[in-house]
């Protein structure tokens, strides 16, 4: 059996960036250790009971949650939090994955959804902020 080349990831690959919103792109030397998770949240694909097995009905988008460390020493912290104290949408945004090998995820009507609690004890230099947008799945149900 021949081996498979299992890849590599890269650290300082990740990132988010904002298509309206420049001064808020999120690379590695703005995050902290966490870094940049993302969460695709519900079903992409709906299945309808019916008497005798299931109706599938495909879902044209899914929520993904992003939830990005971003450090609160180094400015972007802070212009988050100016962002999210004005208006907490941000637009499109491309999240890019960590390994070359795995497709970026483009979202649209991108927004701030919460924010972690902030330590102050002067042993976490980061922010946990979660954004929330629509992720196109399914693409093949516009081709009808």
């Amino acid at each position: 059996m021949a081996a498979i080349n299992q890849g590599t990831i890269n650290r300082l690959r990740g990132s988010v960036s904002f298509v309206d919103l420049p001064d808020l792109n999120v690379t590695p030397a703005y995050l902290g250790k966490e870094m940049i998770s993302v969460n695709p949240q519900g079903e992409i694909t709906h299945q309808i009971p019916s008497a005798t097995g299931v109706v599938t009905s495909p879902e044209p988008y899914q929520i993904v949650e992003v939830a990005i460390h971003v450090l609160r020493t180094n400015g972007l912290g802070e212009r988050f939090k100016k962002r999210w104290e004005k208006l907490s949408t941000l637009g499109d945004a491309v999240i890019r994955s960590d390994s070359s090998e795995f497709s970026d995820y483009n979202l649209t009507n991108v927004s701030i959804k919460s924010v972690d609690p902030i330590k102050q004890n002067g042993e976490d230099a980061g922010v946990m902020i979660h954004l929330q947008g629509a992720y196109q799945v399914n693409a093949d149900l516009y081709n009808v």
